[in-house]
């Protein structure tokens, strides 16, 4: 039911473990595990995703000690709908760009799960995101890593991982973020509409996430021909010094 999340827990300093659901688990199973993994650390982080259509288990799961940080709203893209050219200058990452990605990218969130749990340091949750990026520079995670620079300084990075179901690949975008200072310019724009350009006749599906906190990119993607798909609860959990956090 609990395992272990080896990259968070390394990236936040905590112990870290996610919790996979079944919908007939017992409100008391929850429970129980939750008080034996308390008692394994200084501070415990656990989290769990559910479809926002199952409210009884979600209620379960509020009972237990979770609460809400964030609904994950998922959309999907499957034709090109508009043909965009490019304002910015958008490729492919090297390590030259290293450190200028890695500063937007511990800069640039404040609507992901992380920066919304109120019990994580905003420190911690910008450290989660630049490791997430730095990940892509080490060969450790995804696939591709575009920037988009402006008048020679780079001030956006797109992120990408292909996966795959029964029906073929999958082109997802793990990570998208925009320099603070670049914002209204149309850098997500290029990015997006150079990983549409890269991808779409590769892969028979381009899909995204997003935070249902932060409409403004739910009506940008929806502006980049994205659709919504799905959305699920992602639930935390906090125990500290062997008991849980309520």
């Amino acid at each position: 039911m609990l395992t272990p999340d080896l990259w968070l827990t390394a990236s936040t300093g905590w112990e870290v473990q996610r919790l996979d659901y079944p919908l007939d688990t017992l409100e008391s199973e929850v429970r129980s595990a939750l008080q034996v993994v308390a008692g394994s650390g200084d501070h415990v982080l656990i989290f769990c995703m559910v479809d926002t259509s199952a409210v009884e288990p979600c209620w379960q799961l509020l009972n237990s000690g979770f609460f809400p940080v964030d609904i994950r709203i998922s959309l999907e893209s499957t034709a090109r709908t508009h043909h965009q050219e490019h304002s910015h200058l958008v490729r492919r990452v090297n390590p030259a760009d290293r450190e200028e990605v890695l500063r937007i990218a511990e800069s640039s969130f404040q609507f992901s799960r992380f920066h919304l749990d109120p019990r994580i340091p905003n420190d911690i949750a910008d450290r989660i995101k630049r490791r997430w990026v730095e990940s892509y520079f080490d060969g450790t995670r995804g696939d591709v890593l575009y920037v988009a620079y402006l008048r020679g300084q780079a001030v956006g990075f797109l992120a990408t991982m292909i996966t795959s179901d029964r029906q073929g690949e999958i082109a997802v975008i793990d990570l998208i973020g925009v320099d603070r200072n670049a914002r209204g310019l149309g850098v997500g724009a290029s990015l997006v509409s150079y990983f549409e350009k890269e991808w779409l006749d590769q892969c028979r599906v381009l899909r995204v996430g997003t935070q249902a906190a932060n409409t403004s990119s739910i009506r940008f993607y929806e502006n980049q021909g994205f659709r919504v798909r799905s959305s699920e609860y992602i639930l935390h959990a906090h125990c500290e010094n062997g008991k849980l956090i309520r």
